[in-house]
């Protein structure tokens, strides 16, 4: 399940990042939606890395 969620974060980062930072370096101009959900992406990817260690962390302690 977290490779999932890695790879939904980082595809939302792709699409979303990306045109805000080059709509942000080429123009100027600086999207509310675009920068919200690329930092939705990262916070998935921030979870999904959180939850794969604690997964690792409790098969450990059996």
């Amino acid at each position: 399940m977290s490779k999932g969620l890695i790879f939904f974060g980082a595809m939302l980062i792709a699409g979303f990042g990306t045109n805000f930072l080059i709509r942000m370096l080429r123009d100027g101009d600086f999207y509310i939606a675009e920068f919200i959900t690329s930092m939705v992406g990262v916070s998935i990817i921030l979870i999904a890395l959180f939850l794969k260690k604690s997964n690792k962390s409790s098969d450990k302690s059996y």
